[in-house]
């Protein structure tokens, strides 16, 4: 996953907690798993750090272009939490959805609510 065409390579820092939704499948362990770095194991209360790495992609017109190529991928709160699980449906897995945390003074990135951190904090199930 990434989040690409992105107008500049600057990263936000969260001056307060900001909530948002984490998608992740359960897996036949009953292990709880990012859909798309399947080794990458959560649980309740879990606080991840990752670089969080943005590159230039290449094209220059009209404008530089960048993408996140490294990072903890996640959707603003006010999403409906069945339309961030439905991005992921056609890996047939059984998907929860997570109500997170990007900690205060985590670097970020947000692209039309849908995020990219160096941090993460999985709270409580949503659905």
């Amino acid at each position: 996953m990434c989040i690409s065409n992105l107008n500049s390579n600057k990263k936000e820092t969260a001056e307060e907690d900001i909530t948002v939704l984490k998608v992740v499948i359960r897996d036949n362990k009953n292990k709880l798993r990012s859909p798309i770095f399947t080794e990458e194991v959560w649980q309740v209360g879990d606080e991840k750090t990752v670089d969080l790495k943005v590159i230039h992609d290449g094209f220059e017109y009209p404008n530089k272009s960048y993408r996140t190529t490294e990072g903890l991928y996640s959707y603003h709160k006010d999403n409906d939490p069945k339309y961030c699980a439905l991005t992921f449906m056609y890996m047939g897995n059984k998907l929860e959805v997570y109500e997170a945390v990007i900690p205060k003074g985590a670097e970020y990135i947000n692209v039309g609510g849908q995020f990219c951190s160096n941090k993460l904090k999985l709270i409580k199930k949503i659905c």
